[in-house]
């Protein structure tokens, strides 16, 4: 990665050990109503057991943060052997010998907070915050997950602080689609945005043909559908 104070700076240490714990309590809140089985659920291709799914979001912020980028010891001996996504097969998770709902809770607070913690040490880095923002972002990735997990679980909307949930029976009108006329849009990441992935570099024009998108979604079950996105 090629970390410079320019990439880094835009947000303050305060607001990034803010978004870290936001972060965190997101991830709690959105498996917070469901019981035990249902933080299992059942073996799908396209979803991972939600209990795994909040073990491994933390173990990868502290896997990057703690431990790659401070050398730091894991807080769990035998994590790696449970939550690394890159090295467990799929189809394993749900039969791995997990933390219990308790211990997963206890872990996620501890890297929370020792996360936080680093980032406001005098001899924190650019480097240290940029690795910290790019976990952040993980977190919010998998937020999505855990979201349309529950969907296709046909679990309820979760009750999150702050944000009313409208089912669709209450919703009213917003019939029909939303145009969107096309045209030619920047693609990428700019340098001057302060915090892009690799991947998405760099910025280049892309040409959009008109398309049109449903004005109103639903909170439905979707084992009809098929995502097209990767499980990690």
């Amino acid at each position: 990665m090629g970390i410079t104070n320019e990439t880094t700076e835009k947000v303050t240490v305060d607001e990034l050990a803010g978004w870290v714990r936001d972060a965190a309590q997101r991830l709690t809140d959105l498996v917070a109503d469901l019981d035990d089985e249902q933080l299992i659920g059942p073996w799908l291709a396209i979803i991972n057991p939600l209990l795994w799914e909040i073990g491994h979001v933390t173990w990868f912020q502290e896997s990057f943060v703690l431990r790659r980028a401070l050398t730091e010891p894991p807080i769990i001996g035998h994590a790696d052997a449970i939550w690394d996504s890159g090295a467990i097969p799929h189809d394993t998770r749900w039969s791995l010998r997990l933390p219990s709902r308790e211990e997963t809770l206890h872990y996620i607070a501890e890297v929370t907070d020792r996360v936080a913690a680093r980032l406001n040490r005098p001899e924190a880095t650019a480097q240290l915050r940029y690795i910290t923002r790019y976990a952040v972002h993980h977190h919010d990735m998998h937020t999505e997950a855990l979201t349309y997990t529950r969907q296709t679980l046909g679990y309820p909307p979760p009750v999150l602080p702050g944000i009313d949930v409208v089912l669709a029976s209450e919703a009213g009108g917003l019939p029909g689609d939303a145009e969107v006329p096309g045209g030619r849009f920047p693609l990428g990441g700019d340098r001057d945005e302060g915090f892009v992935y690799d991947n998405e570099t760099r910025v280049h024009p892309v040409e959009l043909v008109p398309f049109a998108i449903g004005r109103f979604d639903r909170w439905v079950p979707l084992e009809a559908h098929r995502p097209v996105s990767h499980v990690c």
